[in-house]
């Protein structure tokens, strides 16, 4: 079984070495679309916001994959946050309800996204961020407005990525 230092060695070799230019060229959108996102998105949101990043990964580094495709992406984040919407209102005052709402979110975004076929794993992470953020309509707009734009900016760059991982 080959080491780790192998794994990389042979994939600098082969893969990279061949279609460089994609590595390059597909961080670099990944870079932009994060910006964009931590420019549109307060810190306070950070569950928020590092589910959106595990989508831009998922969309820039695998963009031919099921998750990775608009209808997976859009309905799979609109189940998340939907879901974590309905459980912010539930009563969670003690440390121990809190856990249970925040794990019923994602749990329930989990099962309604596997029973629809729009799997998107980074949604559940969405349910999460924001049933512990709470309910405020500029975070929908900007979650919304990044989770478009990056299923555009997928749709209209497809056919120049590939799958790098």
């Amino acid at each position: 079984m080959p080491s780790i230092r192998e794994k990389f060695l042979n994939k600098i070799r082969g893969d990279f070495h061949d279609h460089w230019p994609n590595y390059i060229f597909q961080t670099v959108i990944a870079l932009v679309a994060s910006v964009i996102v931590l420019s549109v998105m307060e810190m306070r949101h950070d569950v928020i916001i590092a589910s959106i990043g595990a989508t831009t990964f998922i969309m820039f580094a695998k963009p031919h994959s099921d998750t990775a495709e608009p209808r997976h992406v859009i309905a799979g984040q609109i189940i998340g946050i939907t879901s974590g919407i309905a459980w912010t209102f539930i009563p969670h005052a003690s440390y121990i309800a809190s856990v249970a709402v925040y794990t019923a979110a994602v749990g329930t975004a989990f099962f309604v996204m596997v029973i629809t076929d729009t799997d998107h794993p980074p949604a559940a992470g969405t349910a999460l961020g924001v049933c512990i953020s709470g309910l405020y309509w500029d975070v929908l707009l900007a979650l919304g407005g990044c989770i478009i734009g990056l299923a555009i900016l997928h749709g209209l760059l497809k056919k120049h990525l590939r799958d790098l991982i």
